[in-house]
């Protein structure tokens, strides 16, 4: 890990192999994920003062090698896309279970990001996706 108050790498962990810079996602101040481009084990949940893997997420049978993650507060909920599936899947964090997943896309998903909410009092979190050469907007209902 590089810390920008550092000059230099501050820390390590081996395991997670990850193919995208959304690959890890910061839950908050002392948790992070890290969504692996591998067959076991591709969600982790890790300690980021300890430097210690905290869990293994696996919110269901199907696999998929993980680009990217994003969280999404203050709904707990995760953006997961990856290939070998070429799936975008919407993960409740507390319950570790698939909410919502799109499969067999075009192409791998390598990129999910939030946007802005249109209207504060909105029950909608609206993201964005790209698989192949498209790019996808869609919404969250919470």
């Amino acid at each position: 890990f590089w810390d920008v108050r550092y000059p230099y790498s501050k820390k390590k962990i081996n395991g997670p192999h990850i193919c995208n810079n959304g690959g890890i996602e910061f839950w908050n101040e002392e948790k992070f994920l890290t969504a692996s481009w591998r067959r076991r084990h591709p969600l982790q949940v890790w300690d980021y003062n300890a430097n210690a893997l905290l869990a293994n997420i696996k919110p269901d049978d199907e696999n998929c090698f993980l680009y990217c993650c994003q969280y999404v507060q203050p709904e707990e909920l995760l953006l997961l896309g990856g290939s070998h599936k070429n799936m975008l899947r919407i993960v409740d964090i507390n319950a570790k279970l698939t909410v919502a997943s799109l499969w067999n896309l075009k192409g791998a998903v390598y990129f999910a990001k939030l946007l802005p909410k249109l209207d504060e009092t909105s029950f909608t979190q609206r993201f964005c996706f790209c698989a192949e050469n498209s790019v996808y907007i869609a919404e969250i209902i919470v």
